[in-house]
């Protein structure tokens, strides 16, 4: 039990009467991908009548509605279908001759048209065994639409997966949703449900047909419901990663393009959202985009990887991983060259470390290279005077350039 006291600068006032909080377990949530899926329409128990004309012995069991669910269960043939779900009190097989237990649709008619159509389901006891169809339905005697009468010639077969199985409280009805004109993305406006009689068992609501009961009891359509595709109830499973890193190899600082468009959901689902971390300690970026670059300042191996998530919140159970080398570029050579040379002195030689695979470009300026040009020796011959500027730049195997090394020779007297 808890009590309030009221308290402000003076002090607390008397105590409140005890109060005793319940807790009340919400209820359980609705999967529109699993039976028996989203409440439409909702009746309150105990309000069966006799259809008098008709019959004199009371509703049946199992007459009176409770409420109407609608879900559109995954399909292994990809074909849509919708499983109504009729919940009532107890029931009994068979049911009376003539009884039906059915749920009325409303449809808009396709833009620009403001008017509607109407598809039905139900299930039927013609005789010891109940029926389950679909059917298009007729007008009642004051020229509504309320689903108890069908249209002759307009009835085709349930799927066999419908069912009414003891203890008779709930009526599953399973449908293509093109057996009632319906594709993914239509919406139906308006639902009503009802359990009827009929005069006629032979032709279910060709005859004198009253009501046990309805839902709504105003039988105003009510609800509304958008037909999904098959895949967004497939079975969830973890998309895939894919990383492409372009290019992979390259001197630093590398500039690379990572593209993880070849990522996809064996379920069909969208990838939504793209998390690439670069592996060199930089943050993680997340995006709706699949492709991105990154810059690499220095030399290293790097292991960049991705992970995705598909519309549906599953996240790759594995992540994709694309391998970066970065290479550092040589540092400027060291030119070995003579002290000095004389006017036009030819056979002159300079040299720098030699590295496997390394190329070496030379440049001279009061000179002239007579061999060894792209290796790590040249020979030359000086100009005339003044000073030869020797210049060289380190090619690694990697394609690193390294900065240039440079050396002076001077040019004596003869």
């Amino acid at each position: 039990y808890y009590m309030v006291k009221a308290q402000n600068a003076i002090g607390a006032g008397s105590s409140s009467d005890e109060v005793n909080l319940t807790v009340v377990a919400p209820p359980p949530s609705e999967n529109v991908c699993a039976l028996p899926g989203l409440t439409k329409l909702t009746d309150p128990p105990g309000d069966t009548s006799a259809v008098l004309g008709i019959v004199t012995t009371p509703a049946p069991p199992g007459s009176d509605l409770l409420s109407f669910q609608i879900s559109q269960p995954y399909s292994t043939d990809g074909v849509v279908r919708l499983a109504i779900t009729l919940n009532t009190d107890a029931g009994e097989s068979p049911q009376p001759a003539g009884s039906a237990w059915y749920v009325a649709m409303k449809i808009p008619d396709p833009a620009p048209a403001t008017s509607f159509h109407y598809r039905a389901v139900h299930m039927a006891w013609p005789g010891l065994a109940p029926v389950f169809e679909s059917y298009t339905p007729g007008a009642n005697s004051g020229g509504g639409i309320d689903g108890r009468f069908v249209t002759p010639g307009t009835t085709r077969a349930a799927e066999t997966s419908s069912s009414y199985a003891s203890p008779f409280n709930k009526v599953v009805i399973v449908v293509k949703a093109g057996d009632l004109g319906l594709n993914p993305g239509d919406t139906i406006s308006g639902f009503v449900s009802g359990v009827s009689q009929s005069s006629d068992p032979a032709n279910i609501g060709a005859g004198a047909t009253a009501l046990y009961d309805q839902m709504p009891d105003s039988l105003a359509f009510s609800g509304t419901y958008t037909v999904r595709t098959n895949q967004s109830c497939s079975p969830e499973g973890p998309p895939v990663a894919m990383l492409q890193a372009v290019p992979n190899t390259g001197c630093a600082p590398l500039s690379v393009s990572f593209d993880g468009s070849r990522s996809y959901d064996p379920d069909g689902d969208a990838i939504v959202s793209y998390r690439f971390d670069f592996g060199d300690g930089s943050a993680p970026v997340t995006q709706s985009s699949p492709t991105t670059t990154h810059a690499y300042p220095a030399a290293g191996d790097y292991s960049a990887t991705l992970q995705v998530t598909c519309s549906r919140d599953a996240v790759s159970s594995k992540t994709a991983q694309a391998l970066v080398s970065v290479a550092a570029p040589p540092p400027a050579p060291a030119i070995s060259a003579p002290a000095i040379a004389k006017p036009n002195q030819s056979g002159l030689t300079a040299s720098v470390a030699s590295h496997a695979g390394s190329r070496y470009n030379w440049s001279l300026s009061n000179g002239t290279i007579t061999a060894g040009q792209g290796t790590s020796r040249i020979t030359f011959t000086a100009g005339n005077k003044g000073s030869v500027a020797l210049s060289v730049r380190e090619i690694s195997a990697a394609g690193c350039v390294s900065p240039a090394g440079t050396s002076t020779v001077p040019i004596g007297k003869k």
